[in-house]
């Protein structure tokens, strides 16, 4: 249908471009669409912002939500599990101790967790940067301070969830019971105590 097709690119400077136009622009655009025909046929068009639309990542909802809920599914049954199969009594036969197995669970499982969360936040802070100097849009040395400030209180949130995995998991003997428990924790301190 032609009335799909867009007449001009509107810049944000207020200046239109038709197609055979020989201007450039690094003003935000959008297309203008010349509806000559019935326009609730068409809702999603007009004359608003067509690029491509992205989703808004919600940094504090990741973190606190799907962070801490992965530590959880990596721990529920590290020690519960093992001692389910037997696996644990095994283990402990050899000349291996206790705080060895613990320290390399828990190193596996926050290096596990940690590295993937690290790279796409700094991944993240890339792509900022290269947009904000692209829209001439800096960021100053404090914002960076709170940054990184942040990026160290996700990595102590994550290890708390880790460690609290790996406490309730030495504690039951059952892997069903120590996920009920973990969950139960988690919905009381994520989503029912922020809410309220």
């Amino acid at each position: 249908n032609e009335d799909s097709i867009p007449d001009v690119v509107a810049c944000g400077t207020g200046m239109t471009l038709g197609f055979g136009s020989k201007y450039q622009t690094a003003e935000m655009w959008y297309l203008v669409y010349n509806f000559s025909t019935d326009r609730s046929a068409y809702p999603s068009q007009g004359t608003s912002n067509l690029m491509p639309k992205t989703i808004n990542l919600d940094w504090a909802f990741i973190i606190g939500v799907v962070l801490s809920l992965t530590a959880i599914v990596f721990t529920f049954d590290s020690i519960s599990g093992e001692k389910e199969r037997g696996t644990l009594a095994l283990v402990m036969s050899n000349s291996v101790s206790r705080s060895t197995v613990l320290l390399g669970k828990a190193l596996g499982a926050w290096i596990t967790l940690m590295i993937p969360l690290i790279l796409t936040i700094l991944m993240n802070l890339v792509i900022v940067s290269l947009i904000g100097a692209e829209q001439y849009l800096y960021l100053q040395s404090g914002d960076w301070y709170r940054i990184f400030i942040a990026i160290f209180i996700s990595i102590v949130y994550g290890s708390i969830f880790l460690m609290l995995g790996f406490f309730v998991s030495s504690l039951t003997s059952r892997s069903a019971t120590s996920i009920f428990t973990l969950l139960l924790i988690w919905v009381v301190t994520v989503v029912l105590l922020p809410s309220a």
